[in-house]
């Protein structure tokens, strides 16, 4: 029988994220939408701590966002929205102008356990149609 050790490397912002590749998950750790501190791949934008504060004072965005409810999903990148929070979600959106920066967001500032109604795929093909609108 053969026994190997290797080693294995987890991403420390969504846990859930593990690889063999040292710069595998380094690459995927800057670009993690659970790093509040990301390099975004879609509008090229890093945050840092002071940007999420700025659309952190705004008290009704915060309630607006708040959910009526707050169950599992096996999809992080579709949140369940509900009437009271869909608005928060659209403003935030439009401050932010970056679905993938919008969902961090979400899963940083608000929390990962909480659902919104965010189909990821979706908005991010909708903004690269609004950015392009000559290719179909």
């Amino acid at each position: 029988m053969k026994t190997v050790t290797k080693k294995v490397y987890y991403c420390e912002f969504c846990k859930n994220k593990k690889g063999l590749s040292a710069s595998h998950m380094s690459r995927h750790e800057r670009h993690c939408t659970m790093n509040p501190n990301r390099e975004c791949r879609l509008c090229g934008r890093t945050w840092a701590p002071a940007d999420w504060d700025k659309i952190k004072v705004m008290d009704s965005l915060i309630e607006a966002l708040k959910p009526s409810s707050s169950k599992n999903s096996l999809t992080p990148s579709y949140i369940e929205v509900t009437a009271n929070n869909k608005d928060g979600v659209e403003k935030l959106e439009k401050m932010i102008k970056c679905p993938a920066c919008t969902f961090t967001y979400l899963r940083t500032q608000i929390g990962d356990h909480i659902h919104w109604e965010y189909n990821l795929p979706e908005r991010i093909k909708a903004y690269w149609e609004k950015q392009n609108p000559e290719h179909d």
